[in-house]
């Protein structure tokens, strides 16, 4: 059969047809908010505008595509907002689409009071009430680590004012922080963890598979325990926590060797005794 004929390519090449002309005309827009707020403030801001698809209003530094916080208008009218925790002159801006600010208007963010309120040191392992104030902004935590160090625990203001958090177990000079919205710290004090002890007293052998019986003396942290495993080893073959009672009661191992009696805080032995344990 004869091949079809084949039109004449145009690959890279297009033709207009026809045109028609449209006026796009200016739209109304506008942005409601206060003059100014306490940093770190959470505000309302009512907003016209085309509300299309990633038209977003956010808040950040005057002449900068940077931002702080934004808010999607599909998500309501007015939106909410939480300023920047520094102190200054910032603007509020319609972000068309995402891409474009087409309108803008300022800001003044004040400075907040931000303290933390603790005693000068405390026992390694313990609980500690933390007062604080600052600007209870989503995500704000209190924590506290090494100083230029991260951190070691943490809880969020949320929980209360004060506020339980758990201390180190290594004793040592701490920094407690409030960090603004889980990014940034604003607000800093030192606090010093003292050592805690504890002592541990059982016989010096036990036969393979019997009870052993341990009277302690120590902090009684919650999960403190203690523990029964080979000398030099972290890993235990039996435990019990004190919170079960003093004198301890825990089950000898039925493999005999040398062993070690420790009373455990967080992953901290604060002691250890020898124990061997003998062949039936």
């Amino acid at each position: 059969l004869a091949a079809c004929a084949q039109p004449p390519s145009h690959a890279g090449f297009t033709e207009t047809l026809t045109t028609r002309s449209i006026s796009v005309t200016e739209a109304e827009l506008s942005l409601s908010a206060p003059d100014s707020a306490p940093a770190g403030s959470a505000i309302d801001v009512t907003w016209v505008g085309p509300d299309a698809d990633l038209d977003n209003i956010q808040v950040g530094p005057v002449g900068s595509s940077e931002y702080s916080d934004y808010a999607y208008t599909e998500t309501g009218n007015p939106v909410r907002l939480i300023l920047p925790a520094q102190p200054g002159t910032y603007e509020i801006r319609y972000r068309f689409r995402d891409s474009e600010a087409i309108l803008t208007r300022p800001i003044t963010v004040t400075a907040t009071d931000v303290s933390i309120n603790a005693p000068e040191s405390a026992p390694a392992g313990s609980t500690q009430m933390i007062g604080w104030t600052g600007p209870n902004a989503p995500l704000d935590i209190i924590q506290i680590g090494k100083p230029g160090e991260g951190y070691i625990t943490y809880a969020y203001v949320e929980n209360g004012n004060p506020l339980p958090l758990l201390m180190p177990v290594e004793p040592g000079t701490y920094e407690l922080r409030y960090r603004f919205r889980d990014a940034e710290v604003i607000a800093t004090r030192m606090i010093q963890i003292t050592p805690v002890t504890a002592q541990l007293l059982s016989q010096p052998s036990v036969v393979a598979g019997a009870e052993v019986i341990v009277g302690w003396d120590g902090p009684n942290y919650p999960n403190d325990y203690i523990a029964l495993g080979k000398a030099g080893e972290t890993s235990y073959a039996t435990f019990a926590y004190t919170s079960d009672g003093n004198p301890a009661r825990l089950i000898a191992p039925t493999a005999t060797g040398d062993y070690e009696l420790r009373y455990v805080t967080g992953e901290t032995a604060l002691t250890a005794v020898p124990m061997t344990v003998t062949a039936p």
